[in-house]
């Protein structure tokens, strides 16, 4: 299996560098890494749309916490592929977060 694990770690990195490639280099300021939507969603939380907009920043953080929510059994899964370096799920998260940006 150790062989099957470098393996699956080398097609997530070479996805990873691939999509980071493709970012402009204002998407690229933006882009973060997360280690869990749990950090992801507390970072989202400061943004000036959600904390100066009470109403409106919940609802709209409450979508984002539901989508994500719906996600996390892929996310889970990507998790558990690379765990050995968890560089790639953060990608993954960091991915997410910017979409919701964009």
């Amino acid at each position: 299996m150790p062989h099957h694990d470098a393996a699956m770690a080398a097609v997530f990195k070479e996805a990873s560098d691939r999509f980071q490639a493709t970012l402009s280099d204002e998407d690229k300021v933006r882009f973060t890494k997360y280690a869990s939507a749990e950090e992801m969603l507390e970072e989202i939380q400061q943004w000036p749309v959600i904390s100066k907009q009470r109403r409106r920043g919940a609802r709209f953080l409450k979508q984002i916490k539901a989508l994500s929510d719906q996600l996390s059994p892929y996310f889970d899964v990507i998790g558990i592929i690379v765990q050995a370096d968890s560089t790639h799920a953060g990608v993954v998260w960091g991915a997410f977060r910017l979409v919701l940006q964009v």
